[in-house]
């Protein structure tokens, strides 16, 4: 399957550029949901997802995406945590008497900010992939398609009709996820 969309795409040289054309083959041919059913039993997670089933979520696209980096020549991993929004930062309340340095070590293009308490729920589990870029180290990569937004019931209940392969489990949903450039700049979806 790797072969095969790696085949259906003209690449160009750059590693960036990889990334912004697998995000756009994506987004162009495999839709997004919360809902894409089961694998179906001894078959292959990313053979099914991109042949057969042709939509999911963002696991199934950072795992694929993982993939064919690596396939390409491009060290690839994946990643999964929680992706929150500028709006959730904005609503977070601020952490008072906390020590910048009792939380984060290291170099960040934003510099010390304010230490912000903020509700995740699983709402806001995400994945993505982090491909390797000489002379800019690991960077971030979502190519997780947008979807389009639809009323959506609780997360618990969507999943239970995911692993119970529901067929009436439909919709297509996109949060808030924030997204990221290979330039680590912010954008949303």
């Amino acid at each position: 399957a790797i072969k095969e969309i790696v085949s259906q795409i003209e690449w160009d040289s750059s590693d960036e550029e990889k990334v912004y054309q697998l995000r756009e083959y994506f987004q162009e041919n495999i839709p997004y949901t919360v809902r894409p059913g089961k694998t179906p039993k001894n078959q292959d997670f990313v053979n099914y997802f991109l042949m057969d089933n042709k939509k999911g979520y963002c696991a199934h696209y950072a795992t694929a995406a993982t993939l064919i980096f690596r396939y390409l020549g491009i060290p690839a991993r994946y990643v999964e945590g929680y992706m929150i929004s500028y709006n959730q930062i904005l609503e977070g309340e601020l952490v008072e008497d906390a020590r910048y340095s009792d939380y984060y070590e290291g170099y960040s293009e934003l510099g010390e900010t304010a230490l912000v308490e903020v509700n995740v729920t699983d709402a806001d589990a995400h994945a993505w992939v982090e491909i390797y870029i000489t002379g800019k180290g690991w960077c971030h990569v979502d190519v997780t398609p947008a979807g389009e937004t639809e009323d959506v019931e609780d997360f618990w209940e969507m999943f239970e009709d995911v692993m119970n392969d529901n067929e009436d489990a439909g919709g297509i949903v996109n949060g808030n996820i924030v997204n990221f450039k290979i330039s680590n700049e912010l954008i949303k979806k």
